[in-house]
């Protein structure tokens, strides 16, 4: 199967409940699903943040907010925030439950996907070093808690539902 048709078929099982049994044990399957936006200039613009997650393909949380006020924070900043507020919120909902769970994370940022699965590194003189920490510290909470984690780079077009979040909260701060 070519490159092009694996990522046909993976968008196309985006949209299907996936539970995993791993050892024997089913573990349910939440989606968290983030992005982040600025206004011009990048960095300094207004920016903002949104995620939503879902379990069993339905939205069970969404979360959106401003990043202003800072001339350091960049769209880079924006986009891992936004991965660090939606993981605490994963933390909120699995805390709730008895049940085992899996986390796939899916973005359309590549830098954020290649430094989360450390394809990539990361220099802590980067204006988002401070959110990258944020966000990998979620991560390893949620690890520490046995929940499997992945991380996957997807089109834009099929991340339009946090792109819409991020860029609705963008479009408040602005009028």
């Amino acid at each position: 199967m070519s490159s092009k048709n694996k990522l046909n078929f993976f968008c196309k099982t985006l949209d299907k409940p996936i539970d995993l049994c791993y050892y024997g044990i089913w573990m349910r399957t939440l989606r968290l699903h983030f992005d982040g936006s600025i206004s011009n200039p990048n960095p300094g613009g207004n920016a903002a943040w949104g995620f939503y997650i879902t379990d069993n393909m339905e939205v069970v949380a969404e979360g959106t907010g401003p990043l202003a006020g800072n001339p350091l924070i960049s769209n880079n900043y924006a986009e891992l925030f936004a991965l660090h507020k939606g993981l605490e919120k994963v933390k909120e909902i699995v805390s709730q439950s008895e049940e085992k769970y899996q986390l796939m994370v899916f973005s359309d940022s590549q830098l954020v996907i290649n430094i989360m699965t450390k394809k990539w590194g990361i220099d802590p003189e980067k204006l988002y070093y401070p959110a990258y920490l944020m966000a990998r510290d979620s991560t390893v909470c949620i690890r520490k808690k046995n929940i499997l984690v992945s991380f996957d780079w997807i089109p834009r077009e099929y991340n339009t539902k946090a792109d819409e979040l991020s860029r609705w909260q963008q479009y408040e701060l602005v009028h």
